[in-house]
C-alpha cells in the first residue's frame, strides 16, 4: 500500500512522530556533531578531532547493535546529483530529434483527423460543480499536492541546496551555506503534515493527493552523490553508452518519445513491480521509504519497505557462492565489522536488467536508462553516528559501465513510530496491460489518419498532438 492510503491513516502518530523527528542531531562526513538541530556548520572545530567516537550497544552475542526503523524520507530533499547533473544518462540529440519529429507528425495525423471528422459546434455547458473532495475540474492543483502522476519522482524535489533552483549553483558546493540551512529548518519546524490536516477536515481526496509524497526533512549537503567530488555521475564508458541505447522504460527520456509498447519486455523492471534492482534500491523516492535493519548472530537483514524485498548480509565469515554463474536483482552481500561500529558490505553477484538509477530518486537522469553489468560491485557502509542515527555509504564499481565509481552518503534517523504498510504492487497491476492496448489502439489511429489528405493550415489542432507515445515523465 502506497503512502496515499498511508496519509489517511497517520493522523493519530504524526505529531508525535515529527517532535521526534525534528528533536534530532547529524553528523555527516565533513560536519561536526550539532549541538541542536543541525546547527553546526560542515567543518568540523578543532576538538571535533580529539572527540571520542560514538560506540553504539552491542547485541546479546556482541555485535554492535545498529538496529532501527530508517526511512529514506528523511533524505528525500537532497537531489541525487548536484546542479541538475552533468548529462550523464540523459537523451542523446538523435533521440530528442526523433521525439521533436514525433511530435510533428502526431500533430499532423490529428489535424487530419480532425478536417476529416469536422465536431459540430458544442453547446454552452453550465460551470461544473466541485468535486467531492478535490478542487473544480479545470483548476491547478493545490500547492503541494504532489502534481504530476502519482509514484513518479517528487515534482521540483530539489533540496539539493542551491542546486534546486535557487540561482547559479555552484558544483563544487557540497554544502548549503549556514544562513540557508537554518532559514529551512525554520521553515520545517513550523509546517504540519497537510495530508493529515485535510483528511481531519473530511477532505479525503485532497489528503490522498497531497499524502502520496512522504515528509522529507531539510539537509546540508547539496546531493546525495558526494564523490565524484563534482556531486555528479561520472561518465560512461563506450560500452554503457552502448547498452543504454538498448534499455527499454514507460519513463521517457524526452516528451514525445517514440515508444512502442507491444510486450512487457517493452517496460523496465519497476514497471512491472519486479524489483527497482541495485543500487537504485537504496535511496528516497516519494513514498514507502521504509528501511528496517534487523540482526541475528551472523546476519543482518535490511528489510525494505518498496517491493517488499530483504537484503541477507552475512557476518559470520562464510564465503560467497560463485558470483560468475549465480546473479540475483539484490545480489549475495557478505559484511563485517570495523571500528566497534561500522558495518562493511561488500555485494557481488548482482543480476543485470534494472538502471542503476531511478528517476523516482529527485535529482535522477531521466527514462531509467543507465544500465548495469555483471561486473557491478557495492561496497557500503552503516556506521552508527549517534543514539538513533546512522551514516549510510555505498561506493558503486561497474568498470564495464562506469569510467570511474561513484559515492553516496546520507544521515538516517532511527523513527519508531513510522508506518509501515505493505507494498502492494503486482495485485491489482493493470498499467502494463492498459498501457500496450492504449497503444495498439493510438497506433491503429494514427495509421488510419495517415490516410487521410493532408488537412488546411485552419484545421490543425491547437497546441499539436498530446505526444501519447511520449511515455511518462520526459525532462
Amino acid at each position: 500500500m502506497k503512502s496515499n492510503m498511508r496519509a489517511l491513516l497517520r493522523a493519530g502518530t504524526v505529531a508525535a512522530a515529527a517532535a521526534s523527528m525534528f528533536a534530532v542531531t547529524v553528523t555527516v562526513t565533513g560536519q561536526a556533531p550539532a549541538p541542536a538541530a543541525q546547527t553546526a556548520k560542515p567543518a568540523a572545530p578543532a576538538s571535533a578531532a580529539t572527540a571520542k567516537p560514538y560506540v553504539p550497544a552491542k547485541t546479546a552475542w556482541g555485535e554492535p547493535d545498529i538496529q532501527g526503523m530508517f526511512n529514506f524520507s528523511y533524505v528525500g530533499t537532497v537531489q541525487l546529483e548536484r546542479c541538475g547533473g552533468g548529462g550523464v544518462g540523459t537523451a542523446p540529440a538523435s533521440v530528442r530529434e526523433a521525439a521533436q519529429a514525433e511530435l510533428a507528425r502526431q500533430a499532423d495525423l490529428l489535424a487530419r483527423e480532425a478536417a476529416a471528422n469536422p465536431a459540430p459546434p458544442a453547446a454552452a455547458e453550465p460551470p461544473a460543480a466541485p468535486r467531492a473532495g478535490g478542487p473544480p475540474q479545470g483548476a491547478p492543483p493545490a500547492a503541494g499536492a504532489g502534481g504530476g502522476r502519482p509514484g513518479g519522482p517528487p515534482p521540483g524535489a530539489g533540496g539539493g541546496g542551491r542546486g534546486g533552483g535557487r540561482g547559479a549553483c555552484d558544483p563544487n558546493v557540497a554544502f548549503r551555506p549556514e544562513e540557508e540551512y537554518l532559514a529551512a529548518v525554520k521553515q520545517a519546524e513550523g509546517r504540519t503534515d497537510r495530508a493529515r490536516d485535510l483528511a481531519e477536515k473530511g477532505q479525503f481526496g485532497q489528503a490522498l493527493q497531497t499524502g502520496v509524497t512522504d515528509p522529507t526533512w531539510p539537509q546540508r549537503q547539496t546531493s546525495l552523490i558526494m564523490d565524484p567530488p563534482d556531486g555528479r555521475l561520472p561518465a560512461l564508458t563506450p560500452e554503457g553508452t552502448r547498452r543504454m541505447m538498448l534499455m527499454k522504460s514507460s519513463w521517457a527520456w524526452v516528451t514525445g518519445e517514440p515508444q512502442t509498447w507491444d510486450s512487457y519486455e517493452d517496460f523496465d523492471h519497476w514497471d512491472r513491480c519486479i524489483t527497482r534492482g541495485l543500487p537504485a534500491s537504496m535511496g528516497p523516492y516519494r513514498y514507502n521509504n521504509g528501511m528496517q535493519i534487523l540482526q541475528a548472530p551472523g546476519v543482518v537483514i535490511l528489510n525494505l519497505e518498496m517491493i517488499h524485498e530483504a537484503r541477507i548480509v552475512y557476518t559470520d565469515g562464510r564465503p560467497s557462492p560463485n558470483t560468475s554463474v549465480i546473479h540475483q536483482y539484490m545480489g549475495e552481500s557478505r559484511g563485517r565489522w570495523e571500528n566497534g561500529n561500522t558495518l562493511v558490505i561488500t555485494t557481488t553477484g548482482i543480476k543485470p536488467g534494472p538502471s542503476m538509477t531511478n528517476i523516482g530518486i529527485a535529482g535522477s537522469p531521466a527514462g531509467n536508462r543507465i544500465p548495469q553489468s555483471d561486473q557491478l560491485t557495492l561496497v557500503e557502509k552503516i556506521r552508527a553516528t549517534e543514539k538513533g542515527m546512522i551514516e549510510y555509504e555505498m561506493t558503486v564499481t561497474d568498470p564495464v559501465i562506469l569510467t570511474r565509481p561513484w559515492t553516496l552518503r546520507a544521515p538516517l534517523k532511527d523513527d519508531p513510530t513510522y508506518e509501515w504498510w505493505e507494498y502492494a504492487c503486482h495485485e491489482g497491476n493493470t498499467a502494463i496491460p492498459n498501457y500496450v492496448n492504449a497503444n495498439r489502439a493510438e497506433r491503429a489511429r494514427f495509421a488510419a489518419a495517415a490516410k487521410l489528405p493532408p488537412a488546411p493550415a485552419s484545421a490543425a489542432p491547437a497546441g499539436g498532438g498530446r505526444g501519447g507515445r511520449g511515455g511518462r515523465g520526459g525532462q
